[in-house]
């Protein structure tokens, strides 16, 4: 009995040396990032929607949850005001805040921040939201059994893409379903093992009402895992079998989505009711030479087009060469790498998983953490590589280098310093065994590299590049210059009355 304890409470003090460590590097890196930012008088709210919509929302927010405590408290009595004529011309509130506040738990906490502060707090949820992220996906892979120094590799890869360090400094909320994701799948794990389904409902609901353009991707990538994971767990199959698993699975979401329903119905009801929902999007059947001559490349260096923000440390890239040199293992992940990169090369992919809408491959968050679970499984056969394995990785390094830099517009500095980056990885993870790489340095040599990378892909997103935000104190000023008792000052709408949120007919950017 006494080992038992002591077997799980080691554990449990692994797991609390790893999330240590995980919020150190977290912290470093952040700084990195916030300093690219803060030396050079930017903001991390962004004046293109930053200003305009999402720092309003949550300014109103916060206000809004205050009244409604107010009211509890003084008068006794649960009141939720529906209707406010100063959100444009007069809004419903539900409808015009989901998309940027109502639904994601972690905007509550604008409750306990005045008006004054909003932009503290929405910068600190930037990074909060990144962190969790981080969280679940390693909560997800200890699930999964994998040892921590590999969760450790995959954690970063996952929350320090380019689609992070893009895309969620524009929209925060862009990085909620990340947080989701894992423990989505975490929970159709669950149901397959036989365990509560708990998870999966709670997971799927809370997602759900954070933010429906988002849980329409998840709702596909769920479909497409629990399908990849039946045949990788199951051996005896049947169409009985499948039609059950089926059944259970949608019994499951269905509940999620009536605990979601106060929130998720409205929404999607007001959705289907705008012109942009129902406008015609013209879908090419090819994307333009360009983007396909630049698209290896910008699997670890440059941003892609069409929203396709990949730009994954150079470690990650050489996790799935050391996979695909392993004949007759890993078929499930091979299988899902071809499926994503075949959805990012074809427009159709892009147009069916924005919703039918323009072509978008706002999902790419969802390849990531592929590639991040593909680093962490290819870990443990860094240890194990024969010679012929090797040698199948460095003609995988040569082909793919070629290929990437075969076009002259992809030999920009920033995809030559990405692939050398790789040529690093690449040499790193298969030097194990050598006189100067035992296996008690090769996991610090990784993480090296791995930080590197991420450092340069900051850098060349911040640094070399104008940061497309106004000056922070001009921009603050500004912002607090509106005052609640004016209907227009500057061309723009008052705090109080959102502006360009007069509906969410703009919720599908």
């Amino acid at each position: 009995m006494k080992r038992i304890f002591s077997k799980e409470k080691s554990r449990k003090e692994k797991k609390a040396d790893f999330y240590i460590l995980y919020t150190i590097v977290f912290a470093a890196i952040s700084l990195f990032i916030y300093s690219c930012f803060y030396f050079n008088g930017k903001s991390l709210i962004w004046s293109h929607d930053g200003v305009p919509q999402h720092i309003n929302a949550l300014a109103y927010y916060g206000k809004y949850l205050r009244n409604v405590l107010q009211t509890l408290v003084t008068e006794h009595k649960l009141s939720l005001p529906m209707w406010d004529m100063h959100i444009g011309y007069g809004s419903d509130i539900l409808t015009t805040l989901h998309y940027y506040a109502i639904g994601d738990p972690l905007t509550l906490l604008s409750v306990f921040v005045p008006e004054k502060d909003t932009e503290i707090l929405y910068e600190i949820l930037i990074f909060l939201r990144i962190y969790l992220a981080g969280i679940t996906f390693s909560i997800y892979c200890f699930y999964r059994k994998n040892p921590k120094q590999a969760t450790f590799l995959g954690s970063l890869v996952y929350i320090f893409a380019g689609w992070t360090i893009y895309a969620s400094m524009k929209h925060p909320y862009f990085s909620n379903p990340m947080i989701y994701l894992p423990l989505v799948l975490m929970g159709i794990e669950k149901i397959y093992k036989k365990e509560k389904p708990y998870l999966f409902i709670c997971a799927t609901a809370v997602a759900a009402m954070s933010n429906f353009y988002f849980f329409y991707m998840i709702s596909i990538f769920m479909v497409l895992y629990a399908a990849f994971r039946y045949f990788g767990i199951f051996r005896k199959r049947s169409v009985k079998d499948v039609f059950q698993w089926f059944l259970k699975f949608a019994g499951f979401y269905l509940v999620a989505l009536m605990i979601a329903a106060l929130i998720f119905l409205p929404v999607v009801m007001t959705l289907f009711g705008t012109e942009r929902f129902q406008a015609q999007n013209y879908v090419p059947l090819l994307y333009d030479r360009i983007y396909y001559e630049k698209y290896l490349g910008c699997l670890i260096g440059e941003n892609m087009i069409q929203w396709g923000v990949a730009g994954y440390s150079a470690v990650a890239m050489a996790g799935v060469f050391v996979i695909f040199s392993k004949k007759k293992k890993y078929t499930g992940l091979k299988l899902g790498f071809v499926l994503l990169n075949l959805f990012l090369l074809i427009p159709f992919a892009g147009h069916v998983l924005n919703g039918f809408s323009y072509v978008s491959n706002r999902w790419i968050w969802a390849y990531g953490m592929l590639i991040a679970y593909i680093l962490v499984q290819a870990y443990p056969e860094l240890f194990t590589l024969g010679i012929r394995e090797k040698r199948r990785i460095f003609v995988m390094l040569l082909i793919y280098g070629v290929l990437a830099l075969f076009s002259e517009s992809a030999r920009t500095e920033r995809n030559i310093m990405a692939l050398m980056m790789l040529v690093l990885a690449v040499f790193t993870v298969v030097s194990y065994g050598n006189v100067f790489t035992q296996g008690k340095y090769l996991c610090g040599m990784i993480v090296a590299v791995l930080v590197t990378s991420i450092l340069l892909n900051v850098s060349y997103q911040y640094l070399t590049k104008k940061i497309i935000c106004q000056n922070l104190r001009k921009r603050i000023r500004h912002w607090r210059s509106f005052s609640p008792d004016r209907t227009k000052q500057s061309g723009q709408w008052t705090i109080q009355r959102l502006p360009d949120m007069t509906s969410t007919k703009r919720a599908l950017m």
